[in-house]
């Protein structure tokens, strides 16, 4: 799994702009579909765990937000030991990942915290919300970000489909 991360890092580290190529072919490769538009993806994971590399905006997998506040980190590791630690205190809300997933809302979808900090189930997991939304009769970019935040497409989850296309 290591082998794995660190090869997911290392595309990642790469980045010089979310319309990278190889950014999208990884994204596609990972998540395994055509059904879903890459860029939105790229989109989306920007957003939610927004970090810079040589003053470049990229997304970061190490990263937690609980209660409004983020958090970074250096490795899978630290990350993890801290997410187990703030699920002890159960956090009201709780993001985790390269994808910022809900935990309270989809901890299903994975085996526990440390599967839901795997950059490559994250993105699987930000996949299967798009395509549910998709599923729903979704057809357009705009109103599938509006349904990752919200599924029920409110004026908060339009606020945030404004904020996730503002960088275009």
């Amino acid at each position: 799994m290591m082998k794995v991360l660190l090869s997911f890092l290392l595309l990642l580290a790469s980045l010089s702009s979310v319309a990278n190529e190889s950014t999208h072919e990884l994204i596609k490769r990972i998540c395994n579909t055509n059904d879903v538009d890459t860029s939105l993806i790229v989109k989306i994971i920007t957003h939610e765990s927004k970090s810079y590399f040589n003053s470049q905006v990229q997304p970061w997998p190490w990263t937690l937000n609980i209660n409004g506040q983020g958090y970074y980190f250096d490795s899978y590791s630290e990350a993890l030991a801290y997410a187990k630690k703030a699920l002890e205190s159960n956090p009201r809300r709780f993001g985790v990942g390269i994808g910022q997933i809900e935990w309270s809302y989809h901890k299903t979808r994975f085996k526990d915290i440390s599967d839901a900090l795997n950059p490559i189930k994250n993105l699987q997991a930000v996949r299967d919300i798009l395509l549910e939304g998709r599923r729903v009769g979704i057809s357009n970019s705009y109103e599938l970000a509006a349904y990752y935040h919200r599924p029920k497409r409110d004026s908060i989850a339009f606020k945030y489909a404004d904020n996730v296309f503002s960088n275009d």
